[in-house]
C-alpha cells in the first residue's frame, strides 16, 4: 500500500505542469492533460517568434528542470511550442479536415 501512495504522490498534474508552464516568458496560452499515462502540453508564446525549436524546448525545459522533481519531470511526454500564428494555423488546418470528415 505505501508503494501505490509513493506513486500517487509523484504523479504529476495537469494543473501543475500548466502552473510552471506559465512562468514561459511571452505566454498567451498553456494547456496541459494527460495522454495514456504521460502529460503532454501546449505552450504558445510570442517569444517563440523566431527560435527553433530546440530553443524552445529548451527554454521550457530548463523551467521544467528547475521546478519539478525526477519524478514529475518523468511523468511528462511531451510538450508543443507554438507561437499564436502556429497555433492559429494548426486551428485552421483542424477545423479544415472536419469540415471535410
Amino acid at each position: 500500500m505505501e508503494t501505490i501512495d509513493v506513486l500517487i504522490q509523484a504523479m504529476l498534474s495537469a494543473e501543475q505542469l500548466s502552473h510552471v508552464l506559465n512562468a514561459v516568458p511571452g505566454a498567451t496560452d498553456v494547456v496541459a492533460g494527460r495522454e495514456d499515462s504521460k502529460l503532454i502540453a501546449l505552450v504558445v508564446s510570442t517569444d517563440f517568434v523566431g527560435k527553433q525549436e530546440h530553443e524552445r524546448q529548451s527554454l521550457v525545459w530548463q523551467l521544467i528542470l528547475a521546478n519539478l522533481s525526477d519524478a514529475e519531470q518523468a511523468d511528462i511526454g511531451y510538450v508543443f511550442t507554438n507561437t499564436p500564428e502556429e497555433k492559429a494555423e494548426a486551428q485552421a488546418q483542424g477545423e479544415a479536415q472536419a469540415a471535410r470528415a
